[in-house]
């Protein structure tokens, strides 16, 4: 399962990593990746800056993020008998339900590509 935004566009990754620098925006975002790698749900990307993005110190302390070109919560399952079951359901909302305040914070911050 994943929830995010997997590849941004060039006014996404501009509004993305204005908001990551922002004080209040990036702390908002820092606190979400630590509430959920802390249940066990990766956050990264999957395309990212070897090293800081234009404009951003090599010593932000979001640098980690600041990097990245998309943003996405990812949990997955060994396959089993629960495939076939309610418990895929179930499995599947907790994991939405929990990986929501990620994408709230990138609809909010991000927005759309314009695009589309």
């Amino acid at each position: 399962m994943g929830a995010g935004f997997h590849q941004m566009s060039a006014g996404q990754l501009d509004r993305y990593r204005a908001a990551v620098a922002a004080d209040r925006s990036g702390a908002q975002l820092e606190r979400v990746v630590r509430e959920l790698r802390a249940v066990d749900i990766e956050v990264r990307s999957f395309d990212e800056l070897k090293t800081a993005p234009r404009r951003y110190p090599k010593e932000h302390p979001r640098i980690e993020l600041l990097r990245y070109k998309g943003v996405v919560a990812m949990r997955s399952w060994p396959p089993g008998p629960w495939l076939a079951s309610a418990e895929a359901k179930r499995r599947i909302e907790e994991f939405l339900h929990t990986a929501a305040p990620l994408v709230d914070w990138l609809t909010t911050h991000v927005g759309a590509d314009e695009g589309s």
